[in-house]
């Protein structure tokens, strides 16, 4: 009986302790969670602002291609100077590079 007696207040001392640790790890995990999520959510708010900035930039190109697009045709049809036409080759130039940055 004495043993049972011992055995008891040796775990009853032991209890606090033992609670304090495991109290310890489950904020830890808590914190570790709480960081993650927050991770995730500043993850979440830059992918949809670059997506709307694609968005943006792709409708951009679009139109920057159309009135190229415009314009050779009316060089086409027309005629044209020289002055022209080699605005119209730089602008077809910077189109290009743009557009392959922006799909690489």
């Amino acid at each position: 009986m004495n043993i049972l007696v011992l055995r008891n207040s040796i775990q009853s001392s032991h209890t606090p302790h033992i609670k304090n640790i495991l109290t310890t790890i489950h904020e830890r995990e808590h914190q570790q969670y709480r960081r993650q999520l927050e991770l995730v959510m500043q993850n979440q708010h830059h992918l949809a602002h670059r997506h709307v900035s694609m968005q943006r930039t792709m409708s951009t190109l679009d139109e920057q291609s159309r009135l190229l697009h415009e314009q050779l045709t009316n060089k086409k049809t027309f005629g044209y100077n020289k002055e022209r036409q080699h605005q119209l080759s730089k602008a077809i130039q910077n189109h290009l590079k743009v557009t392959a940055k922006f799909c690489a």
